[in-house]
């Protein structure tokens, strides 16, 4: 439930459990929401691990103070993960919304240049204009399929 807080006062998540997604392309959609416990939640135990060095700043106990510090080195990794996967969904649906904007646009001059026109030429133009929409849907198609981490083998 997007309308509610996702954690309660003592760290339990009580947020949704699924991810909100657009529809960009044929078939092709990103994510428009992530689930916060698979954030913060999964690997490091984040709100844990501010319990822990909270606990070990107060008990003035250095082993459990170093041992908290390495959990935050893991959890900013972690977080670093979830950032890059939402910024390139994020870029990735403004492609597709301004790759949707360019192809109206390029429509409605094109309808507007076939209205009284010769109908083979019309049939002709029409034919070019949803040739190049369909390779426009497979080329977002495909930048939708690779992941960050698709381009890093």
């Amino acid at each position: 439930d997007y309308g509610s807080e996702p954690y309660s006062p003592t760290g339990v998540y009580q947020g949704t459990a699924v991810s909100a997604t657009i529809l960009v392309a044929d078939g092709q959609s990103v994510d428009a929401g992530w689930v916060g416990d698979d954030i913060f939640n999964s690997g490091v135990d984040i709100f844990g691990a501010l319990d822990d060095l909270e606990a070990a700043l107060l008990a003035d106990d250095t082993t459990a103070i170093s041992d908290a510090v390495t959990n935050f080195t893991d959890a900013g990794e972690q977080i670093s993960v979830a950032r890059t996967e939402i910024g390139y969904a994020w870029a990735t649906a403004l492609d597709a919304a301004s790759l949707a904007a360019n192809l109206e646009v390029t429509m409605t001059e094109q309808y507007n240049n076939l209205v009284g026109a010769d109908p083979v030429e019309a049939y002709t133009n029409l034919a070019n204009l949803q040739f190049t929409y369909e390779a426009a849907l497979q080329v977002a198609s495909s930048a939708i399929g690779t992941s960050l981490f698709g381009y890093l083998r």
